[in-house]
């Protein structure tokens, strides 16, 4: 039950937060290195022996079992709470938390970057760890080889569906945890060379992956909900930076994305360049010049929503532009 794992979840992420705030550094680093381990540790067949289980008395070691195996890739279910973990901690610490980002940059890459094979899943995988197994006496048989066939397949269904909302909560909280990070960044851990190769994953985060083989309402609530995160994530972003340097490939990238074929991302894309303005205000005006083509294009785009929020982003910018008014650079 997702509703009762996302309680769990909230409430240790909660319970360690704060008990970040009572240990030395040496202490929380050494608790962040496990917990960066810990996702590569995939657990093994549970073995839960119903025939001897005994209600409201503790199983004993011969009848629950749990091992752990460590894996070169790391957990896709675990990877999910970590990065909830991690958003939490930062928010609680802040800037203390920044250095550790260090520890996990290249995996958050690798993430962003969508490489399925980079991860194992408990859900469908030939090297997945297995489920927990129930023993107990079973007289029941089936010989409905049709029947059988049709669980199968709903099985399958309902993996594919899993595994779908699986990567998509992943991209989600990861982008959540380089939002904090981009935040309290004070101590410059965002080099150019790491904002250099952060930058290009991040955006294109604003496509549409669509896939024929799920729900399009699923699609799109997992889309929206990645959008709610990813533009005040790159408007921080420029904000950490503070460098119109590193602007200017930031906004070209965003800027692409306007010429989308998707109408879902070209919104997006300006919803994102109407945040840059609003964080940044006069600074940002430098880039008006290279923005002014492609909203031009916009101005009369076939997804009336594309054409609204076009306008909405060139009323923001007219706002630093003092005597002058953007249409002066059409």
């Amino acid at each position: 039950n997702y509703s009762n794992i996302s309680t769990i979840e909230n409430i240790v992420c909660k319970v360690f937060s704060l008990t970040t705030m009572k240990v030395t550094e040496n202490l929380f680093k050494l608790a962040f290195l496990q917990l960066t381990s810990w996702i590569y540790q995939i657990p093994n067949e549970i073995i839960i022996d119903l025939n001897n289980f005994k209600a409201n008395k503790r199983p004993n070691q011969n009848q629950l079992v749990d091992n752990s195996s460590q894996s070169d890739k790391p957990s896709i279910e675990r990877a999910i709470s970590f990065y909830l973990l991690l958003s939490t901690i930062c928010e609680k610490i802040k800037a203390i938390a920044i250095p550790y980002y260090g520890q996990i940059f290249n995996d958050i890459i690798e993430t962003l970057d969508r490489k399925s094979s980079y991860f194992i899943t408990t859900l469908n995988s030939e090297s997945k760890p297995k489920k927990i197994r129930l023993l107990k006496s079973n007289n029941k048989k089936s010989n409905n080889n049709k029947s059988n066939n049709n669980d199968n397949n709903n099985n399958q269904e309902i993996i594919l569906i899993e595994e779908f909302c699986n990567q998509e909560l992943l991209i989600i909280r990861v982008i959540h945890a380089l939002w904090q990070c981009f935040k309290y960044d004070t101590e410059e851990f965002f080099t150019n060379e790491r904002f250099t190769q952060i930058i290009d994953p991040l955006v294109n985060q604003l496509d549409f992956n669509f896939n024929d083989n799920i729900d399009i309402e699923l699609q799109e609530k997992y889309y929206y909900q990645r959008i709610e995160v990813i533009v005040p994530c790159l408007a921080q972003a420029a904000v950490c930076v503070g460098n119109d340097t590193l602007w200017k490939p930031l906004n070209y990238q965003v800027l692409l994305k306007l010429r989308h074929e998707d109408a879902r991302v070209r919104k997006a894309a300006l919803m994102v360049i109407n945040e840059f303005y609003t964080r940044l205000g006069d600074e940002f005006v430098i880039l008006v010049p290279e923005t002014v083509p492609f909203l031009a294009e916009l101005m009369e785009d076939s997804t009336p929503e594309v054409q609204k929020q076009c306008h909405s982003v060139i009323d923001k910018i007219n706002t630093f532009l003092g005597d002058e008014n953007i249409q002066d650079y059409f």
